[in-house]
């Protein structure tokens, strides 16, 4: 039977476990708690970042002839499919024509006619998406919105 080691040895055993637990140990917790507070980030619930898509510049009328040119961005809802609203933008921008021409100059005039139009287009694309079984949208913002007398 071999002796026993003295008290001193088995300290220093301990000391050196207990730093190459913490030389690994660190690293590795702080990896895993950035990971957690990404993955708590990223959560669908927590909001995320919004999801843009950008449809070609609009060329639309108003009712009373005013030439209107506008650049939209439409915000994808939760759990919508970016990609299936790319393969509509064609129909969605015949609605979004089709707001304009539901209105007069006047009516989307300042901030006030703005957000009028762009609550319009938001409910009338939202009509045809859940038609064609496809998440709603979660807002519209008008860009840019320049109106020409014709």
């Amino acid at each position: 039977m071999p002796p026993p080691r003295p008290a001193s040895d088995t300290r220093r055993d301990l000391i050196v476990v207990a730093a190459i637990a913490a030389i690994f140990g660190v690293p590795a917790g702080i990896a895993g708690g950035l990971r957690w507070v990404e993955a708590a980030g990223n959560d669908t619930g927590a909001g995320g970042e919004p999801e843009w898509v950008t449809p070609d510049a609009l060329r639309a009328m108003t009712q009373d002839g005013t030439l209107v040119k506008a650049h939209v961005a439409l915000e994808a809802g939760r759990g919508a499919n970016p990609t299936a609203l790319r393969y509509r933008l064609r129909e969605i921008n015949q609605i979004l024509n089709v707001s304009v021409l539901a209105h007069r100059r006047d009516e989307i005039t300042g901030a006030a006619g703005l957000a009028r139009l762009s609550g319009d287009m938001l409910r009338r694309v939202n009509r045809y998406l859940e038609a064609e079984g496809i998440a709603p949208l979660r807002s519209i913002a008008i860009t840019e919105l320049v109106m020409t007398r014709a």
